[in-house]
């Protein structure tokens, strides 16, 4: 029989998460498969530039989310 790896959906909001998230992400998570991998938040704003890398390596789907205000 084989063994059911667990599945897991990561969800990150940007704005209001530290970058270091993701470093303690994959280590967290190397027992789970991770079908969904997004980051939300306002790309276009420069405080959100330093994910562009990090979220490239962990394979995230950005999706972008313009503030309303």
């Amino acid at each position: 029989m084989e063994k059911q790896v667990p599945h897991l959906a990561v969800l990150i909001d940007a704005e209001n998460a530290q970058l270091a998230i993701l470093q303690s992400y994959s280590r967290k998570c190397e027992d789970w498969y991770a079908s969904v991998r997004r980051v939300y938040g306002d790309f276009t704003n420069q405080g959100l530039s330093s994910w562009r890398d990090p979220m490239l390596a962990h394979s995230m789907q950005p999706i972008q989310q313009f503030r309303t205000r």
